[in-house]
Parts: C-alpha cells; structure tokens; sequence
C-alpha cells in the first residue's frame, strides 16, 4: 500500500484555460512551481475551484499530467468525481494509465465525493471495488453542498457517520476532507479515530479559521497569499518551520490571519473567477478566462480585485 497523505496545506488549483476554451497546461504548472513550497499538496480538477462540472475527462486528465510536472516535491489529490459510477470507473482507469506511463509511483491520491452520484448504501463495497482497479489510496469528501448543486432532490447530503466508520476500517481509504456543522465533524472524528494515520482535513477555509482540524485545510486562497495561509496552517497544526519562529512571530501569525481573512471574504462568492482574475493581475496567470460557456468577471470586478490586492499584498 502506498504512503498516506502529509498534513498541512492543500492547495485548491484554479485551471487556468486558454482564449480557445482548452485548457491551459503551462499556466498550471507556473502557478504550481510559484506556491510549492508552501503547499503539502495539491488538489487537482475539483469541482467549485477547479470548475470540474466544465470539465471532460480528456480536460482532467491533461491537469493531472500537468500537475505531475508543476508539483515539486508536494503530493497530488487528483479528483474523480463524476455523474456516474461508471464515469467514475473510467476515469480512474484513464487516470491509472496516465500515471503509469508516467512513472508516478508516489505521491498521488484520488479524491472522490461519492454522493454525488450513489447514496450511502454500499458505499462500503463501492469503494472496495474502485480499489480494485487502483494500489493509490481514496481520500473522500463530504460536502453537502456540492452534492445539492450536483444531485438535487431528496437524498442523503452527507455520509452516514456508521457507514463512514465502515470506510475508515478499509485501508485504500486514506482520510476526508469535510465541510459540515461541527456536531457533524465531532461524530465523524469519533468514528474514524481508531485508525491511525487517517487525515481529516477542512474542506471549508472558514471552518479551518474558526476551528482548525487535525490534517489541515483545502484552501484555494493560497493560491494567491501562498506564504500567510501557510504560516496560519502550520501554526495551527503546530508543524512550524524553525526558520520563522523568530520573536514576533505570533504577530506574524496574527496579520497572516487577518489578511487570509480578508481576501476569503472577497473571493468566497466566485472563488474560480476572482482567484484566476486576482493571479492575472500579479502577472501569474496570463488570462483570467473562465471555464467555456461561463460568463467573465465585468470592469467592476476588475477594480475591485486591484483595491483588494494593494491592500494585502504588502501585509502578508
């Protein structure tokens, strides 16, 4: 079985696409090299910030190959999630092949939000299945939201936490990035909490804030302030650098926090189309196009993201 994933930073990758729709593989891989020395890993393709729901597999396959070459000595949370299982099966197949052809042995995981397209019954089984097909270990996410948005109507929106202590005992499952109410957090912690090793990470920059994890936070706006989240991350975790405790660093941590604070509350509404305008402007991302049929960011939004940047670039 392979490594189980570090705690810290997960950064939340933008795609950055070209004037033509396609997908803009260079982009990716300059934006990656520019944070990843602050990243523990990246997320790759996932749906909100990564704009997966305008993504076919061809598009998710080309930022996973792009990624291996932008990512450094970071780790990999490649998403699989579908509408379909068989979808989902193809892709991780695809996804498979890629990988070895490329040689990447190490450091690669798959994130998959399964209530997107199947219930809570027979996840279990479900899983165990996928992993037939793979020796990279699942990390699994639990975004209610998401799910809405994806799979309306009257379903579960959240894993069943028996089923989810089910899952924990399956060793491919290496962890959950979670975006809940905290009573909802503190039944998922009891269940997986026998299982050493198995990393539960924010998948909401505001939870993390309010209330750190034990793993780390899914974070998109460390795209942008790359070196205040992780100071933030690292100090909440307790995993600091020993070059950056110098006498004021608890001051250091505190401005980092307000700062990371303060662009969340601009870019939380669009993340996808502000984070790629806020990159374009400090000259990261040539264009700021969104994913095709998605309509761009108007003047407004354009002096917006100038005050925004001026303000925080010179205090993180």
């Amino acid at each position: 079985m392979i490594d189980g994933p570090p705690r810290g930073l997960v950064a939340d990758l933008v795609t950055p696409f070209n004037a033509d729709g396609g997908v803009d593989s260079d982009a990716l891989v300059r934006l990656m090299r520019r944070i990843a020395v602050d990243a523990a890993m990246f997320r790759v393709a996932g749906y909100g910030v990564g704009e997966a729901e305008y993504l076919n597999h061809p598009d998710r396959l080309a930022l996973l190959k792009a990624a291996l070459a932008g990512r450094g000595t970071a780790h990999l949370l490649f998403d699989l999630t579908t509408r379909s299982e068989d979808e989902t099966e193809d892709l991780l197949q695809q996804a498979e092949g890629l990988l070895k052809k490329s040689r990447a042995n190490q450091g690669v995981f798959y994130h998959l939000i399964p209530l997107v397209y199947r219930s809570n019954r027979d996840l279990p089984q479900h899983l165990q299945d996928l992993g037939r097909h793979t020796r990279r270990r699942f990390i699994l996410g639990n975004d209610p939201d998401r799910v809405q948005a994806l799979r309306p109507g009257p379903h579960h929106k959240n894993l069943r936490t028996s089923v989810l202590k089910k899952i924990a005992a399956n060793p491919q499952v290496a962890g959950l990035t979670f975006t809940g109410d905290l009573e909802r957090s503190i039944h998922y912690a009891r269940a997986v909490r026998d299982h050493r090793g198995f990393r539960f990470y924010d998948g909401g920059e505001t939870g993390f804030l309010d209330r750190p994890s034990s793993s780390g936070v899914l974070s998109a706006g460390c795209l942008i302030l790359s070196q205040a989240w992780a100071d933030v991350v690292h100090s909440s975790l307790n995993i600091m650098d020993a070059q950056r405790m110098y006498p004021d660093h608890l001051n250091q941590i505190w401005q980092s926090g307000l700062a990371v604070r303060e662009l969340l509350a601009w870019y939380k509404d669009r993340p996808a189309r502000r984070i790629k305008l806020a990159l374009h402007l400090m000259g990261v991302l040539p264009h700021p196009h969104p994913a095709p049929g998605r309509l761009p960011l108007d003047s407004e939004e354009f002096g917006r993201a100038k005050d925004i940047l001026a303000r925080l670039m010179g205090t993180a």
